[in-house]
């Protein structure tokens, strides 16, 4: 679970970098608006793991007594 979390943070640095594109291509409304939602997008599942992690450890703890 904590690697799936790293992976969507990571997911949302480079969704940020993509802002980079802007140089070679110059749109930047739409590498900007894109950026934008692909990092909302993957901090939900950020936070959706942040708040169940503590829920799945006590549920695996209780079944490994």
């Amino acid at each position: 679970m904590c690697h799936a979390e790293l992976v969507h943070e990571l997911i949302m640095l480079f969704s940020i970098l993509s802002i980079l594109f802007t140089i070679p291509f110059g749109a930047l409304p739409v590498f900007l608006i894109t950026a934008i939602c692909a990092t909302l997008f993957d901090s939900m599942f950020v936070m959706i793991q942040r708040y169940n992690r503590p829920r799945l450890v006590r549920i695996y703890e209780r079944q490994n007594k």
